[in-house]
């Protein structure tokens, strides 16, 4: 029973351990990201506000319900006082008031409309925000994998010079090779160590740096996997979210034309209230009573604002117009630009494995002659170099090709 109890326990705190020793991929960073986010949260919190706003705007040409009751004595001594013909000397009031504002289907519809567009708006807003913390996280994401794979190159190339070290320390103490050559190597060798563990203090930073965009509070040091990034179908202009912003725009300029319009329009309101309103001059008790009316205003003039509010709309559906003009001449342009760039990253891929093989090639033939003396230490250096150099620029090309493909999918203008 005790064993069985030790097993549990051991299980217990072993199941955290493996789960956090787990490699993370780039969507969990995504996640945590957009999780964490105060600005994607207002978005979301903003929405919700339009829709309340909505119903406010609608629930407004209800009929209105209100109370009111009032209390006033107006005394006089020796004449003096407010005039009881006018005051009555004392009022009271308690009347129930019911009121409506009489608004057309139509100008109902246009004011929803606008908080519609607004929705829209703001939910094509917190779209863009999404795009450039996925396009921020994973540009970081992709720098740290590239520090991640020179530094597993790093730790090849030393654990190749540490095999050799062993072999050309027993040729170097037989007198097959030159001490000096020996030196030199070992020299190569010291510096890559030390170059390797400049490689894992700039993963260790850049991986920090994943972490704090992501909100994550993790001072563990965990290795992150290959980002899937796949080439998107490219979308055009108008439907990108700079086109669909553009076009909610438009439907803006002209709902507030309309409402600007229909602002300008009778207005009728009809009342009713009910209730008890004596002065208790005469027959107090009589005075109970209902009364309705309704209420018309009709502009007639209001100093030519109607027209200028209207040249103001006029003028921003002009600003919006160039401005989309702008911006789709950008965006066609950095979207060419990017998939010519993509076009490049991929010619260079294809060229590398031809140079790698021969530079691998080099360096195991240089190895094997070495001790012969048929290949001079130099020669041997600078093939393990050029073998480096080409997986260095295969490295980085790919995750060049990788950067260029986040932005083409989170195409964001300046």
């Amino acid at each position: 029973m005790k064993n069985q109890a030790l097993l549990l326990i051991c299980f217990l705190f072993l199941i955290p351990a493996g789960v956090s020793a787990q490699n993370k991929d780039l969507d969990y960073y995504i996640q945590k990201a957009k999780t964490n986010s105060p600005l994607l949260y207002e978005l979301g919190n903003k929405v919700k506000i339009t829709e309340l706003d909505s119903l406010k705007t609608r629930a407004t040409y209800n009929p209105m319900v209100s109370a009111v009751s009032n209390v006033i004595f107006s005394p006089t001594y020796k004449g003096f006082g407010y005039d009881t013909a006018i005051s009555n000397g004392q009022n009271v009031e308690a009347l129930l008031t019911v009121s409506k504002q009489l608004i057309s289907q139509q100008n109902l519809k246009k004011r929803l409309d606008n908080y519609k567009l607004d929705k829209k708006s703001i939910e094509n807003q917190a779209r863009l925000s999404t795009d450039i913390v996925e396009k921020t996280v994973t540009e970081q994401y992709i720098t740290t994998f590239l520090n991640q794979q020179l530094l597993h190159l790093s730790n090849e190339i030393i654990s190749f010079l540490q095999n050799e070290d062993k072999i050309l320390r027993k040729l170097a103490k037989n007198s097959n090779i030159k001490q000096t050559d020996y030196l030199n190597f070992k020299v190569t060798l010291q510096q890559t160590l030390f170059n390797n563990e400049q490689q894992r203090s700039l993963w260790m930073n850049n991986l920090s740096t994943l972490n704090y965009l992501s909100g994550i509070d993790n001072g563990g040091m965990d290795s992150i996997i290959t980002p899937a990034i796949n080439l998107p179908a490219v979308v055009s202009y108008e439907e990108s979210f700079y086109g669909r912003n553009n076009a909610i725009d438009s439907l803006k300029n002209k709902n507030n034309e309309q409402l600007i319009n229909l602002n300008y329009k009778p207005q009728i309101s009809v009342f009713a209230n009910g209730g008890y309103s004596s002065s208790f001059m005469t027959s107090p008790y009589k005075n109970l009573g209902v009364s309705m009316g309704v209420s018309i205003n009709l502009p007639l003039y209001d100093g030519k604002q109607k027209k200028m509010s209207l040249m103001q709309n006029e003028l921003n559906d002009q600003n919006r117009k160039r401005y989309r003009d702008a911006d789709k001449q950008h965006y066609t342009l950095q979207k060419q630009e990017l998939l010519r760039q993509i076009e490049r990253c991929d010619k260079l891929t294809s060229m590398t494995p031809e140079q790698f093989k021969y530079t691998k090639a080099l360096v195991d033939a240089n190895a094997l002659l070495l001790g012969t003396g048929e290949v001079s230490m130099t020669d041997f250096l600078l093939s393990i170099t050029n073998y480096m150099n080409i997986r260095t620029i295969d490295i980085q090309n790919r995750a060049n090709k990788q950067l260029l493909i986040n932005q083409l999918n989170h195409l964001i203008l300046p």
